[in-house]
């Protein structure tokens, strides 16, 4: 993309600070996606890519985004205080004229759905007659069967004039920004920025994304010891038990299913009492219950393992 994009604009000998690039930035990103879709080698029915650039000149910044990668800015006002500013926009499903355009496309909107039907998570975008793909965003490069729903590759395009007070920009996706704030962001840059320390700083901020993530994603999660914790299986739901267990799912004491990190198991404590009388429950006397109390990890992976094998 910037070397397509350099090579058009030198072609077509335009000025960055005096031209309207706009309509070259959102050709080339057509173009990208374009020979994206027909590469073979690339699948991308149900994978794709956000993007977040910037074109410096000495007078001002041109933002083109598609996605939910942020842009932000920097600012040291004159009485020393710092401001952070987003100089993109997340294009998300709960934004009402991406949405529009979602709807009047044939597309659907909304949060995935657990296996008891109820909402969860952010809203995502599917199409006419197919639960697919579920993406969170409006706007990709790729993600063909997306594209069918309504998604597209048309950057949203901003200018910003740059002034004396503009210190930073930050270009980053949502695995940043997704639990960190752009005030955060802005605030731990700033502090490697004032010591000149740009690997040190990045460095910090993988660090920190990632320890969100994972504190976020395992909130209410014991990973020590598992106490009065009650696995559930259903003689006549082997099927589904088996796919659950083979895609890294594990039942909660409240009947929900919660998915695990690669091969590992992670006991999802929920906010009610244990189920006392799980027959009762489902109102069927082929339910098997099981209580595991005080086991480490191991121990309980083992046992789950037993328990869903042992199903005829």
């Amino acid at each position: 993309l910037p070397m397509d994009l350099n090579r058009i604009i030198k072609s077509k000998k335009l000025d960055l600070n005096k031209d309207d690039l706009s309509q070259v930035i959102i050709d080339t990103f057509i173009m990208e996606n374009n020979s994206l879709l027909r590469n073979k080698q690339i699948d991308s029915d149900l994978s794709g890519s956000t993007c977040v650039s910037v074109i410096y000149t000495p007078k001002k910044l041109i933002i083109a985004n598609l996605g939910d990668s942020r842009c932000v800015l920097g600012k040291r006002m004159n009485n020393n205080e710092w401001k952070y500013e987003n100089l993109s926009r997340d294009h998300k499903p709960d934004v009402k004229e991406e949405a529009d355009r979602i709807i009047k496309k044939g597309g659907r909107i909304r949060p995935m759905l657990d296996e008891d039907g109820n909402f969860v998570g952010p809203l995502r975008v599917y199409m006419k007659d197919k639960d697919m793909p579920g993406l969170a965003m409006t706007r990709s490069f790729g993600d063909y069967m997306a594209s069918i729903a309504g998604t597209i590759s048309i950057p949203e395009i901003k200018e910003h004039a740059l002034c004396k007070e503009d210190m930073f920009i930050i270009l980053a996706s949502d695995g940043l920004f997704e639990f960190i704030s752009s005030e955060e962001v802005g605030n731990i840059v700033r502090g490697y920025y004032e010591k000149n320390d740009i690997v040190g700083c990045c460095e910090f901020l993988y660090k920190e994304s990632y320890r969100k993530w994972i504190v976020e994603e395992e909130e209410d999660v014991k990973q020590v010891e598992v106490k009065n914790v009650k696995f559930i299986c259903r003689k006549d739901k082997k099927a589904y038990i088996k796919y659950h267990y083979l895609a890294k799912y594990i039942i909660d004491a409240n009947r929900k299913i919660y998915k695990t990190n690669k091969n590992q198991f992670r006991i999802r404590l929920g906010h009610g009492s244990p189920l006392k009388n799980v027959s009762n429950y489902w109102k069927s006397t082929s339910d098997f219950d099981y209580t595991i109390a005080n086991d480490d990890l191991a121990t309980l992976k083992d046992k789950v393992f037993k328990i869903l094998e042992g199903i005829d």
